[in-house]
């Protein structure tokens, strides 16, 4: 079939309810403001819905297995990965050490580097972003992405609009697995890692995960937050980012100036008012109706 209407960053939203499509237009809005002209906002061109309609394409056709990374290219992340996995030879917990890597990058921030809640620069080439001990999501999926390539393992960006979060999916084991670098990840009955599409259509899985699973997430592990990610009015999205394609990109560092707080500080206030989480647990539950 045809997904180009599913591309990009005017994707097809037709079969959501309009607080949806509102929610989407407001959240993509502010991340391109936010980043402006640089890579985190470029990937959105890029970027595929997950739906019924895409779902055989991006899990079968749209994002290539063959890795094209050349060994010498990006040395300082050859190294990082060399010591996380030295000694790891399963492929899944290679993909769960990387993550847990990434997930840790705030413990090495130095105390008083971070100040009112802002980075000293947001954007940045990877080994830029792990040197600031980055804890924006989207800047930590490039992360583990990029570290999963040069391991050998192909990886690639997922988007949650509505919830306003960047995570990943690695390809382990002969199939995608998601993975969130604030420690969400969810294992099948087999022992496998369940992948964004199996999440969709198998919520029940975020439910039955063990303690040794749930003691991954770096915070509070939050049901309802899993629940919102994976329900049918999260608009989710896929993007391809290699770490051999860097020359695509533009990694200008975006300055957190009074000025620029000013000016998104309201574009920030927008969002709660087009999305109720809440509402969209209610509805999910069944406690209330879906909007038409």
């Amino acid at each position: 079939m045809d997904v180009k209407r599913y591309i990009g960053r005017e994707l097809y939203l037709g079969d959501m309810p309009e607080i949806v499509q509102r929610a989407y237009r407001v959240s993509i809005g502010g991340s391109g403001a936010f980043y402006g002209d640089t890579v985190d906002a470029q990937m959105m061109d890029d970027q595929i819905r997950l739906c019924d309609e895409t779902a055989d394409y991006v899990y079968a056709e749209y994002t290539p297995l063959e890795l094209k990374y050349r060994r010498g290219s990006r040395p300082e992340l050859e190294r990082i990965i060399d010591r996380i996995l030295d000694g790891v030879a399963d492929e899944q917990e290679k993909v769960l050490s990387i993550m847990r890597f990434v997930r840790d990058l705030h413990k090495l921030r130095p105390k008083g580097v971070r100040q009112e809640g802002r980075d000293l620069f947001h954007g940045g080439i990877e080994e830029e972003v792990i040197k600031k001990c980055s804890n924006m999501c989207n800047e930590q999926a490039r992360v583990f992405c990029v570290l999963c390539q040069v391991a050998g393992m192909p990886a690639r960006y997922v988007g949650h609009y509505i919830d306003r979060h960047g995570v990943a999916e690695a390809y382990c084991g002969g199939t995608w697995a998601y993975i969130d670098n604030e420690g969400r990840y969810f294992l099948k009955g087999d022992g496998t890692l369940a992948s964004v599409l199996e999440l969709k259509r198998n919520p029940e899985l975020i439910t039955t995960q063990s303690r040794e699973v749930l003691a991954d997430h770096r915070g509070r592990f939050s049901l309802e937050r899993s629940e919102r990610e994976f329900c049918r009015v999260e608009v989710t999205v896929m993007t391809n980012y290699f770490v051999w394609e860097n020359a695509r990109y533009n990694y200008d560092w975006i300055w957190p100036t009074e000025e620029f707080l000013a000016r998104m500080k309201p574009l920030r206030a927008r969002f709660p008012e087009e999305v109720d989480h809440q509402s969209v647990i209610a509805m999910i539950r069944g406690e209330r109706p879906w909007p038409r």
